[in-house]
This record gives C-alpha cells, sequence and structure tokens, in this order.
C-alpha cells in the first residue's frame, strides 16, 4: 500500500510539473487535503510494518495518530465521492491512475484495516 502511495504522489506531482512547464510549488501541491492524509498514511503505514518487523509494540500515541489519520483519509474518499467524482476529469488529480489511489484505494484501506485489525488498544 505505501508503493501505491508513494507511486501515486511521484506520478501526480510529475505530471503536473510536466503539464505546466516547471515543477509545480511545492506549498501549492502539498497543500491538499489529498496529498497530506495520503503522506500521513505512508508515515502511519510504514511505522506499523517497522514495528511488526522489529517485533516491537506500538506506543499508545502511535496508535492515536493511526486513528487520527484514518479519520482523516475516510474523509477524502467521502468528500471525493460526494463533491468531485461527479465532476468527472475536473475533480481530483490529473492522472487517472493516481487520482484512483490517492481518492479511492487509500480511503477504502485504511478504515478497513482500522476495522479489521485488532491490534491496539481502544482509543479513550
Amino acid at each position: 500500500m505505501v508503493a501505491l502511495i508513494v507511486f501515486a504522489v511521484v506520478v501526480s506531482y510529475a505530471v503536473s510539473a510536466a503539464t505546466h512547464g516547471a515543477l509545480p510549488n511545492p506549498f501549492n501541491f502539498f497543500g491538499f487535503f489529498t496529498i497530506q492524509s495520503n503522506l500521513l498514511s505512508i508515515v502511519v503505514l510504514m511505522g506499523a510494518a517497522v514495528a511488526l518487523l522489529r517485533d516491537r509494540e506500538l506506543r499508545e500515541w502511535f496508535h492515536l495518530l493511526r486513528g487520527c489519520v484514518t479519520a482523516y483519509i475516510a474523509i477524502v474518499g467521502v468528500v471525493y465521492a460526494i463533491l468531485l467524482a461527479p465532476l468527472g476529469a475536473a475533480g481530483g488529480v490529473e492522472v487517472p491512475v493516481s487520482n484512483a489511489i490517492l481518492h479511492m484505494v487509500t480511503p477504502l484501506y485504511l478504515p478497513l484495516d482500522w476495522m479489521l485489525f485488532r491490534d491496539r488498544p481502544a482509543l479513550p
């Protein structure tokens, strides 16, 4: 999943650079909630993978972070489905594959991961 998200963000950035003839303003490109939420998803998924591979227990703050990121990415999916998807090509990222990964795949994966795997204590 991490590789898919990285691929989608890098391709979106590269296509945006090629389309506009220069690298996009990073404050503009990385200012979108979709991009930020997906980057945070990378952090959470990588953190959990590293802890699992090292056979270490995750700290309580990490579970809270994971819950917050799951909520953020779920919001991305809902907003996309309600507001942006009806706009067709005008709604979302310029690259259809990246658009699907960032707006549909990740927003489905993280909440399913949260619901199906009980590898954490209940959040306060």
